[in-house]
C-alpha cells in the first residue's frame, strides 16, 4: 500500500510540475491576466516604438541625403558678369 501511495504522490507531483511549466514566452503572463490599462499601455508603447524610426526618417530626409552641388548655369554667369561690368561703368 505504501508503494502505491508513493507512486500516486509521485504522479501527482509530476503532473503539477508539468502544469506549472509555462511553454510560451517565460517573461510574459498570458494576456487574459493582464489588466486592460496595461494592454492599452503595451499597445501604444509598441506602436510608438515601431513607428518612431520611420517617422524620424521621413522628417529628416533632407538632412540624410547628400545635397546636390549648387552651380549656376553658364547663361546666368554671363548675365552676372554683364551686370557687374554695367555697375562698374556707372560708378
Amino acid at each position: 500500500m505504501l508503494n502505491v501511495r508513493q507512486g500516486l504522490l509521485l504522479g501527482q507531483r509530476l503532473a503539477a510540475q508539468r502544469r506549472a511549466m509555462h511553454h510560451a514566452t517565460e517573461a510574459l503572463p498570458p494576456m487574459r491576466w493582464v489588466p486592460l490599462w496595461q494592454r492599452f499601455a503595451m499597445f501604444f508603447g509598441m506602436t510608438a516604438a515601431i513607428l518612431s524610426y520611420p517617422t524620424w526618417v521621413m522628417i529628416n530626409l533632407n538632412n540624410i541625403r547628400p545635397h546636390p552641388t549648387q552651380k549656376l548655369s553658364d547663361d546666368v554667369l554671363e548675365k552676372l558678369e554683364k551686370y557687374k561690368t554695367f555697375a562698374m561703368d556707372k560708378k
